[in-house]
C-alpha cells in the first residue's frame, strides 16, 4: 500500500509537469488534501481497498491527511511549489489509472 505523501507528490509532479510554470496553476495544499480524498474514495469504490495507509481527517474546511497537511502547511492558500520527481514507475497500473482519472477531473476545481 502507497503513503499519502506519495501519491500528493505525484499529484504535484502532474500538475507541475501541466501549469508548464505558470504558478497561478500550481495546486494549493487545500486542492491537493480534496484530491487526496477523491482518489481513495475512487480508489475504495473500484478496487474494494485503499489507495493509500493514512486517514482522512474531517476539518472544518474539508478532508484532510494531517501527514501530508504538515508537509505543505507553510504554502498556506497560496501554489504549492515543490520540485520533487515522482516516476509512474514507482506505481501499479491501476494505481496510476486512478489517479489520473481523479487528477483529470477534479485538479482544475
Amino acid at each position: 500500500m502507497l503513503s499519502a505523501s506519495k501519491v500528493a507528490r505525484w499529484f504535484l509532479t502532474k500538475n507541475r509537469a501541466d501549469a508548464d510554470g505558470c504558478e497561478d496553476s500550481f495546486l494549493t495544499p487545500m486542492q491537493l488534501q480534496k484530491l487526496l480524498y477523491y482518489v481513495q474514495g475512487y480508489f475504495l469504490g473500484c478496487y474494494g481497498r485503499p489507495l493509500f495507509e493514512e486517514n482522512i481527517n474531517a476539518w472544518k474546511h474539508g478532508p484532510v491527511v494531517t501527514l501530508v497537511y504538515d508537509e505543505y502547511k507553510n504554502f498556506a492558500g497560496g501554489g504549492i511549489r515543490v520540485f520533487e520527481e515522482c516516476a509512474d514507475g514507482e506505481f501499479e497500473p491501476k494505481e496510476l489509472r486512478a489517479m489520473q482519472i481523479v487528477y483529470d477531473k477534479y485538479s482544475r476545481y
